[in-house]
């Protein structure tokens, strides 16, 4: 999505097509039969199961890394330097009072697009991991290496991995393995 200044005010209406058209995949590849379509393909289940994982995981990726935590502070300095140049400009007459509006409403329009944006990453990450982690379980039932494996290929380090599992499977008979090695501490959910 380009958000530069320099684009018109009169945008596509939807700024996050993307997140919806990605979201929309993983969730597709969510509901597949992959044991359907390894008999149908004549392909192997794991072939499938890696492919399927390896796609939304690559889609979770591709919109956690979108989400910026700090972006309100950022934005606040970014308005403070482009009003201080806009008025720099202005007293120098380098620019008239209708172009130093149109700048201030260029970047307004530039900062709400990017607030915008990193509010749906983060809605589009925290809705899509759960989807993630049960499709994981599905199509690894007692690996925990390979669901561990494909976590990381979703943007995800060793310390956040647990809390993952805690707030998207949870503790149960078919997310046990889970909990099992890795140098995890066993926790129950309250």
């Amino acid at each position: 999505m380009d958000a530069s200044p320099e684009i018109p005010a009169f945008w596509r209406e939807d700024k996050t097509l993307d997140y919806d058209v990605k979201t929309s995949a993983a969730r597709y590849i969510a509901t597949q039969d992959i044991d359907r379509l390894a008999a149908v393909l004549s392909v192997s289940r794991e072939k499938i199961a890696g492919l399927y994982a390896l796609y939304a995981a690559k889609i979770l990726h591709d919109i956690k890394q979108n989400y910026d935590p700090d972006l309100g502070e950022k934005q606040k300095r970014q308005l403070q330097e482009e009003e201080e140049k806009k008025r720099l400009l202005y007293r120098d007459r380098k620019i008239d009072i209708n172009q130093a509006n149109f700048k201030s409403i260029l970047i307004h329009n530039k900062i709400s697009t990017e607030d915008l944006r990193n509010n749906a990453a983060k809605m589009r990450t925290d809705s899509l991991e759960k989807t993630f982690l049960n499709l994981l379980v599905e199509y690894f039932p007692g690996n925990a290496a390979l669901v561990r494996k494909y976590i990381k290929l979703a943007g995800y380090s060793d310390k956040e991995i647990p809390n993952l599992i805690d707030r998207t499977v949870g503790r149960e008979p078919k997310t046990e393995f889970l909990y099992k090695g890795a140098g995890r501490k066993k926790r129950m959910r309250p």
